[in-house]
């Protein structure tokens, strides 16, 4: 069955037959159907039913046509950034997981700057914040500049290779673990890409001592009632740590998405594409992969 699809502009397309101009209707009914956005799209963001985006009976982010995706961006405008980041990552769910999908099309990492084909649970959220902010910054792979590189300067000694340290230094994030369970607060200390035997995780002339602060995994079950009381946002990024890899130089083993604290988006490799679970049923099956969680907004 063909998707029925809904032109944006409707509103200027009546306001153009009212008047008369019947030269406008036509063109606008001729335009590319590569231009519209599916009506379940529209329909969802219009009612703000984020999450029903997920149902991959929708078309994915990944199908849509360049001028299709244009036009979706254009309609998100009235949303908050939060609210875009939601609707651009439920869009995601369905996309095929594959390890570090993205490069700097050069060597020594060829893949594409950005890409839309495969995602990792970080690649998730670089995808959906440079769409949220590509028309701000006039194009795609240019707000993925900022997304995923140091002062926007792409190449592969500058971009972001650990979580925490892109949430320090890129404008699209901003850790905000202290402020939603103080109360539960942990601190743990690393040496951002080195190893306790000297040598680099990343072959590249930086490293990094850092203290990251962490909500213990446990007392994250409780999520849907921070953000019902209100100390929660309605999207939020979230990361997962292991204290023992921390010691030898690593940050975030995984990341993701997270909903009303009730529904996590994650790219997972078991699953071998991007999927959307409950939270309470992640942490428990999670229990003891991980030691604890941070939580960053979308700026």
């Amino acid at each position: 069955m063909i998707e029925p699809v809904l032109i944006v502009s409707v509103g200027f397309i009546l306001c153009c037959y009212d008047s008369g101009s019947k030269n406008s209707l036509v063109q606008a009914e001729k335009r590319d159907e590569s231009e519209l956005i599916p009506i379940s799209i529209s329909k969802c963001i219009e009612n703000k039913n984020f999450s029903e985006l997920a149902d991959t009976s929708i078309p994915r982010l990944l199908s849509l046509s360049d001028n299709s995706r244009r036009e979706l961006l254009e309609h998100l405008e009235t949303l908050s950034i939060p609210e875009r980041v939601a609707v651009l990552i439920f869009l995601q769910v369905g996309t095929p997981y594959k390890t570090g999908p993205l490069g700097e099309d050069i060597e020594p990492d060829t893949d594409p700057v950005f890409s839309l084909k495969f995602a990792d649970c970080t690649v998730m959220i670089l995808i959906a914040e440079s769409l949220a902010h590509a028309i701000e910054y006039r194009g795609e792979t240019r707000a993925m500049q900022f997304a995923n590189y140091r002062v926007g300067d792409i190449s592969y000694e500058n971009r972001f290779h650990f979580t925490t340290d892109r949430l320090d230094s890129s404008p699209f994030d901003r850790d905000i673990t202290k402020l939603i369970a103080p109360e539960f607060v942990k601190t743990v200390s690393v040496n951002l890409n080195e190893k306790l035997n000297g040598e680099k995780w990343i072959p590249i002339n930086w490293s990094r001592k850092r203290i990251i602060n962490y909500i213990p995994f446990s007392r994250t079950e409780d999520a849907k009632n921070w953000f019902e009381s209100g100390r929660l946002p309605e999207a939020v990024g979230v990361g997962f740590l292991k204290k023992k890899f921390m010691e030898n130089g690593l940050d975030l083993l995984h990341e993701g998405f997270l909903w009303k604290g009730e529904i996590l988006v994650h790219a997972s490799s078991r699953a071998g594409r991007v999927v959307s679970v409950n939270w309470r049923d992640f942490i428990k099956e999670r229990g003891g992969l991980y030691d604890g969680v941070i939580f960053y907004e979308f700026l």
